[in-house]
């Protein structure tokens, strides 16, 4: 019978916190294309 104590398994723990990163990194970047977009699409306000 087992004891009930997982043994290794850190492979999937980083793997786990590799593909948050990787998530988030790709969400982050495209909320920050969207508003360069955004902003690239606006009137310019600025005078001369």
């Amino acid at each position: 019978m087992g004891t009930g104590t997982i043994v290794g398994g850190w492979e999937y723990v980083w793997a786990a916190y590799l593909i948050t990163w990787v998530s988030l990194s790709v969400y982050a970047a495209s909320l920050w294309l969207r508003a360069k977009k955004s902003q690239a699409a606006l009137p310019s306000t600025h005078k001369e």
